[in-house]
């Protein structure tokens, strides 16, 4: 019955809808035939006052031409024609300039008289001569409506030539005027000819005014005929329009009925598909309903018979969840106004795992008592829910990549230690550990090798610290170790080095074979620092000085770090702002060939001299400047001065000159296909070998792609390339035989204690042969004295450099002395 009722009410609907659709289309079609009736009896008094305006022009233009007719036959007399002229042509003049402006053209005419004629004027004149106001109106309006659609091209065409029988009329009477004023008056033969004239424009004239009431009279039928056929397809649009209308409104209804009569059936889906349970208890009968979906919440088949349902809910509770339970249902039992409620807990499932369930309930009716009679509610499986939260929750206190703890997570616990701190009297340390020259491992084998290798060092630290200490990892290749239960900073040192020492032995990533140190900074609680923060400040400045100390070390805060750390940040904005106003230049330490003693290279050397503190080593500023990406920026300005000097070099003594620049091992394993070193050669139009770049052994121990890329392009465009320092650090002879190597520059360390009876000249003897042997040029770094370069002129040695010979001088110093040297080359000579 109640459907039934419904479905009335849903038919009613339906059929004052229908009715409403109907009239609508109806409603418009008559207001669409009104607009279009008034629009036609516009557009048809448009027409009549034109074709009204175009009989005036005849009539008027008929009656110049007349009192023309009468001066040449005498009957008007010369001083009288002028005004009656005049009076005549006022009408068709007005008009012609009516209808110029309508059309856009600003052309004026007029008469003997100097009056302007202007569109008001010309309105006023054909309201004075008898056309009525609401005609000029409706003849601007219906000009200006239909010109752009080309439905008056042939009135407004009569309308021109009608302009132009007004203008020639006018230049007629001009003519005419002229004449009589010659001295000999008018002859016969000119009489003659404006007759002719005159009877030409007379018959002009006629054959424009019917021509112009033809084409209005024509355009006045075509638009009575296109009113009439709008209006026949608006009916028969409102015809098609009502039949749809009143077949999709059936239809509608017809939907909308299999609708209401399948409501229950999809009611009945909706409960059982959804991912809640559904539920309805009388504590009075103990009568329990339930919908499939509890019963499938817990594994059970949804058509299991329930004779006990609150029974079997209470024994699926999680033993833990019980207690908590129980409090929330006497909570709403004793609270008479409180008939909502919401409880989170854990059902068994028959696989013995628990799902997450939360319900949500109200209390429907109550006893004399207060008691809850009667409760209905909702549960919902929020398993995966949980799940995710708990996922977030690590997610928010451990790396994603390692596992170990987090920026936060480490936080939170030096907080809880400090104050286990406070509270104990026992002190903890603090260690700060970050890889060394992680960012070239990335750059030359890319980041995927650099995250395994952070994923197994990470196992490498975690081995060496006990299970209550925290290992965090904080960026990149930060590390950061709370060691609990260590009095002072010496205490952890041990434990410091043995994380260092884990890093001995190669990483092994794919293919990539990886050596790597790392460097540490310890601070203790409470001797060096009071709070966390302080206290992560404190290892972080003794990481950077271990760095500063040559890597692979770890070092003790101390408060003179604090100084040295406050130096550093200074350093690192005065270098910013040298870079940005170039307060660097470059010095040249020749390098003399030992056999002849001729100067054809030199190595290009960078100074900074500081604005208050004097001159500052590269050996101070460049790691700095590697540390804050600067390293870029201040190779390139290397680059194009050593270019450009190497170039004027070139111009003045001659080719061949080649100049030696230094490039950083993070300078030169960041290879993007392009080069700073070409780029300025190309600048400066320098040839092939004009330029040979200085490498470190530690590019060629970190032999990545990038590495192998930059030595080809150096090959390809005829840069030459020197190892510098070598024997100082650990080179393969297999780099050496394999990589285009052009020079080896033997360290100053092996050629300063150089005598004929020393351990050094076996070595520097035995490289030099190495390196002939190779296919290489030796250059030997250092030479002080004469002893040292006889010593090596005599192993063969190629080169040599040092204050032997030079110390490194600037630019306009070094021109000065190689000219010197050059003379005295050539007074030898000769």
């Amino acid at each position: 019955m109640n459907s039934s009722g419904k479905q009335a009410r849903a038919s009613a609907g339906h059929g004052r809808w229908k009715w409403a659709a109907l009239l609508a289309p109806f409603f418009c079609v008559m207001l669409l035939q009104l607009s279009l009736g008034l629009v036609g009896v516009q557009i048809m008094d448009g027409i009549r006052a034109s074709m009204s305006s175009g009989s005036n022009w005849f009539l008027n233009q008929r009656n110049a031409m007349l009192t023309i007719g009468s001066l040449l036959g005498n009957t008007l007399p010369p001083s009288d024609f002028q005004t009656q002229f005049d009076a005549s042509m006022e009408l068709p003049m007005a008009q012609i300039q009516f209808m110029e402006s309508l059309q856009g053209r600003d052309q004026s005419m007029s008469s003997s008289d100097t009056r302007p004629v202007t569109t008001p004027y010309a309105s006023a004149v054909l309201v004075r001569a008898g056309s009525h106001p609401d005609d000029v109106q409706r003849i601007s309006w219906f000009t200006r409506l239909f010109r752009p659609t080309g439905l008056l091209v042939a009135p407004l065409h009569w309308w021109d030539e009608a302009a132009e029988i007004t203008r020639d009329t006018q230049i007629l009477a001009r003519d005419i005027q002229r004449s009589l004023l010659d001295d000999g008056g008018m002859s016969q033969a000119d009489r003659d000819a404006f007759t002719d004239r005159l009877s030409g424009l007379r018959s002009e004239s006629g054959a424009v005014s019917r021509n112009l009431s033809m084409s209005l009279d024509t355009m006045s039928r075509n638009m009575a005929q296109g009113l009439w056929w709008t209006k026949l397809g608006l009916w028969l649009l409102l015809v098609v329009a009502g039949g749809y209308i009143m077949r999709r409104s059936q239809q509608q209804a017809d939907t909308a009925a299999q609708a209401l009569a399948k409501g229950e059936e999809r009611w009945r889906l909706a409960v059982e598909s959804t991912n809640d349970a559904m539920w309805d208890f009388n504590a009075q009968t103990g009568e329990w309903y339930n919908t499939p979906r509890w019963l499938t919440m817990v594994g059970l088949p949804p058509d299991t018979p329930v004779t006990d349902g609150f029974g079997l809910w209470y024994s699926l509770i999680h033993p833990d969840d019980r207690m908590t339970l129980a409090k929330s249902i006497e909570e709403v039992q004793a609270s008479a106004s409180n008939n909502q409620f919401v409880m989170q807990y854990r059902l068994r499932h028959t696989d013995g795992n628990y799902r997450h369930v939360r319900t949500r309930g109200t209390v429907l009716s109550r006893d004399g008592q207060g008691m809850p009679i009667r409760t209905v509610g909702v549960s919902t499986d929020i398993t995966q829910q949980v799940l995710a939260e708990e996922s977030f929750r690590h997610m928010a206190h451990f790396d994603a990549l390692t596992g170990l703890h987090n920026r936060v997570s480490f936080d939170q616990s030096l907080a809880a230690e400090v104050k286990r701190s406070e509270r104990s009297g026992k002190a903890f340390t603090v260690i700060c550990l970050d890889l060394d020259n992680f960012k070239d491992i990335n750059d030359g084998f890319g980041h995927d090798v650099g995250d395994q290798l952070l994923i197994e060092a990470s196992r490498r630290l975690r081995s060496c610290l006990r299970e209550y200490d925290t290992l965090a990892r904080i960026g990149s290749d930060e590390f950061r170790i709370i060691v609990c239960h260590t009095d002072d900073s010496a205490h952890a040192q041990p434990i410091a080095r043995k994380l260092l020492d884990t890093f001995a032995q190669p990483f092994q990533i794919g293919e990539a074979r990886l050596l790597v140190t790392a460097s540490a900074g310890i601070a203790a609680f409470p001797s060096d620092a009071k709070t966390p923060a302080e206290l992560v400040v404190c290892a972080d400045q003794a990481m950077y000085a271990a760095k500063e100390a040559g890597r692979n070390v770890c070092q003790m805060y101390v408060p003179a770090m604090q100084t040295r750390a406050r130096q550093r940040r200074e350093l690192v904005l005065d270098l910013r702002e040298a870079v940005r106003t170039s307060q660097f230049y470059l010095t040249y330490q020749p390098i003399v060939e030992l056999e002849s003693g001729q100067v054809t290279k030199a190595e290009a050397l960078i100074r900074w001299p500081h604005p208050q503190r004097g001159l500052i080593s590269p050996a101070e500023f460049i790691p700095i400047a590697e540390d804050c990406n600067l390293i870029g920026e201040i190779g390139q300005w290397l680059c194009d001065q050593a270019t450009r000097d190497t170039r004027l070099l070139q111009r003045l003594f001659g080719n061949p000159f080649q100049v030696s620049i230094n490039q950083s091992p993070r300078q030169f394993t960041a290879f993007d296909g392009k080069d700073g070193v070409i780029d300025s050669m190309t600048a400066h139009g320098l040839g092939a070998q004009s330029v040979c770049v200085e490498i470190t052994e530690g590019v060629m121990m970190d032999m990545n792609p990038h590495v192998k890329r930059r030595l080809m392009a150096y090959r390809d465009a005829g840069i030459q390339v020197s190892l510098d320092d070598f024997g100082t650090g650990y080179s393969s002879l297999a780099y050496l035989k394999d990589l285009d190597i052009d020079y080896l520059k033997i360290d100053r360390a092996f050629v300063q204690s150089l005598r004929a009876d020393s351990s050094d000249r076996a070595l520097c003897e035995a490289m030099i042969v190495m390196a002939h042997k190779l296919g290489l040029k030796v250059i030997a770094e250092g030479v002080e004295t004469q002893q040292q370069r006889d010593l090596l002129r005599n192993m063969g040695c190629d080169y040599g450099q040092g204050y032997l010979f030079s110390k490194p001088l600037p630019f306009g110093d070094f021109q000065v002395w190689l000219a010197a040297q050059r003379l005295q080359g050539e007074d030898a000579m000769a």
